[in-house]
């Protein structure tokens, strides 16, 4: 009966260990996917706070101007920074703007303008001016610029003429990003 009693606890602590070693290691990977988890977190939060920080920092949009000709009275300031005519301005045409998806209460604006008989060197004048001048032109940026010669009818090119001296056409495109309700 000893035998049999011993045998009994054998089986019993054998069956024991094998059922805690089984839990041990769901116990050590639950563990783990803690550490992993937690540790995540850690960085997601990390994230946020500097997001926060960059979001603080960030310079807020630009209001909607209220004045009329503000982005044309803008133009014109940077044409006489540039040493450029007020008459090379040949068209400026804004649109009225779009609201941007979501619920964030800002507009895109679009402008189109026209620079007639003026060579490269003022078109990188009047650039150089317009970068310069930011922000206040109230985030205006160039998105696009299409250049062609200008059409002289009946001149001739001077002699000597380069193609940087040559009369220009440049048709830019502008936009802006700004936030309704605001007044400047």
């Amino acid at each position: 009966m000893n035998r049999r009693l011993l045998m009994f606890w054998l089986l019993v602590v054998g069956l024991s260990t094998a059922a805690l070693t089984v839990a041990g290691r769901g116990t050590f990977t639950a563990h783990e996917r803690a550490r992993v988890s937690v540790a995540s977190f850690r960085g997601l939060s990390d994230r946020v706070q500097e997001f926060d920080r960059l979001k603080a920092r960030a310079a807020p949009w630009p209001p909607r101007s209220s004045s009329e000709g503000g982005l044309a009275q803008e133009i014109s300031a940077v044409l006489t920074a540039a040493s450029l005519p007020a008459s090379a301005m040949t068209s400026l045409s804004p649109d009225n703007g779009t609201t941007l998806p979501g619920d964030v209460g800002l507009t895109q604006l679009r402008a189109g303008l026209t620079l007639n008989n003026i060579t490269l060197p003022q078109l990188g004048r009047f650039l150089a001016q317009w970068r310069r001048r930011q922000p206040a032109l109230g985030g205006w940026t160039v998105t696009a610029i299409d250049l062609s010669p200008e059409a002289e009818s009946g001149k001739a090119a001077a002699p000597g003429a380069t193609a940087r001296d040559l009369p220009l056409r440049a048709v830019m495109n502008l936009e802006s990003i700004v936030a309704e309700g605001a007044e400047q």
